[in-house]
């Protein structure tokens, strides 16, 4: 895609399928970007990287719309809610909330033990999961931002992946 290997973890590129052509390079970070999530509506792309920073573009425009203030740790998971009016990111041992039009923050969540990677929202929206390094999976009630289950898996290397079913009824990590 670009000429300098070193762009490549920084920049995002924007494809169109159809046409099978690059859209646009969106800048910024300034270390990996480390997720990348759409909106439900696509109108909004969110990114995270290991610089601590969030960033959320408007896709149509491909200009930055906000930096959310940045975070004690690298952000690692993100995930927008599929009505698309949360957004999710996992940064160091966090996971941070914020309405997705315009970046307030939400309620905190009870801290899990350890560092954080993928984070997921729960199709219906009353649920967030993520998975930790250590292989623990947190749940919490978004309502209330209290925890509402943990799962533990020994032996296993966690953090990496993280999905629910599209009923909301199952959660498989990896």
């Amino acid at each position: 895609c670009w000429q300098t290997p070193r762009l490549v973890t920084k920049a995002i590129v924007l494809w169109d399928l159809p046409a099978r052509r690059k859209t646009a390079a969106l800048t910024g970070h300034t270390n990996t970007v480390m997720d990348l999530s759409f909106s439900g509506d696509s109108a909004l792309l969110a990114s995270a990287s290991e610089d601590r920073s969030i960033r959320v573009f408007d896709r149509g425009a491909a200009a930055l719309l906000r930096i959310l203030p940045e975070q004690e740790a690298p952000c690692r998971g993100l995930d927008f809610a599929p009505d698309g009016r949360v957004l999710a990111a996992t940064c160091g041992p966090a996971v941070h909330l914020w309405r997705a039009d315009t970046g307030e923050a939400l309620r905190p969540l009870d801290r899990p033990p350890g560092e954080q990677g993928r984070v997921e929202l729960a199709p219906g929206g009353r649920l967030v999961g993520a998975a930790g390094a250590d292989a623990r999976v947190s749940l919490w009630d978004l309502a209330t931002g209290q925890t509402t289950w943990g799962l533990s898996c020994p032996g296993a290397k966690g953090g990496e992946a993280l999905a629910f079913s599209p009923d909301g009824q199952l959660i498989a990590s990896g």
